[in-house]
């Protein structure tokens, strides 16, 4: 019973990224903004709708990797912003986004690059546990309970 609550714990884990949600919270908000574009602008609306969903999709894929892998896919996360700041600029200039949803975005973007930043750091820090039937980050059950980190399986 208490390796079938431990397997449900580690589903997906990286859903519960904050950096993942806000991922996702960004590639959303583009997608309702940019909603009826003209036909002569969808390419570029599309391939900035392209980069935001590679934001979310690098970290989540990152985090199923050891952790040099993980940092890679972050820094190819943060690329991604930089190329959705540029891409937000060829939007407002072609009357896509208005000035207020350029700020909007960039300020978005700088928040992710910050966030990210700190993942990478807090990751390359912390020791990292594999289990054999996992391909995810694991702390062991008494580091859990001596850092007080909660963990469903900890009585």
């Amino acid at each position: 019973m208490k390796k079938e609550l431990q397997k449900n714990w580690n589903y997906f884990r990286f859903e519960e990224l904050r950096v993942y949600q806000k991922a996702i919270d960004y590639a959303v908000w583009l997608h309702v903004v940019t909603t009826g574009v003209t036909l002569e602008h969808r390419d570029e609306t599309g391939r900035l709708m392209n980069a935001a969903s590679q934001i979310a999709f690098l970290i989540a894929e990152g985090s199923m990797r050891n952790k040099s892998q993980f940092v890679h896919h972050l820094k190819m996360a943060r690329s991604q912003i930089r190329e959705c700041v540029v891409r937000t600029t060829i939007c407002q200039k072609l009357g896509v986004l208005s000035v207020d949803h350029e700020a909007y975005s960039r300020g978005q973007l700088c928040e992710l690059s910050k966030m990210i930043g700190a993942l990478g750091i807090s990751v390359i820090k912390i020791p990292v546990y594999h289990t054999e039937d996992e391909d995810d980050f694991t702390i062991p059950v008494d580091d859990c309970k001596e850092g007080g980190l909660s963990h469903p399986s900890i009585e």
